[in-house]
């Protein structure tokens, strides 16, 4: 069972074949002011996966800041 006030979006999936990857984000000013990017993807993905899937969800988490409130 799983939990969570305002929480817009939400994904969970699991796999021994995963890799699992994740980033510290900085929100300045926020409540939490680093929050953890995560990424979770085959190993088949590899080194293309690897350097860039946790990298463009920190990039995503910084465009939408600067465009939300």
């Amino acid at each position: 069972r799983y939990s969570a006030q305002n929480v817009r979006d939400f994904a969970w999936a699991s796999s021994r074949k995963f890799a699992w990857d994740a980033q510290g984000h900085n929100q300045p000013g926020a409540q939490n002011e680093t929050v953890m990017a995560m990424s979770f993807y085959p190993k088949e993905g590899g080194e293309l996966w690897q350097k860039y899937s946790t990298a463009a969800v920190v990039h995503t988490m910084e465009v939408y800041s600067r465009f939300s409130f």
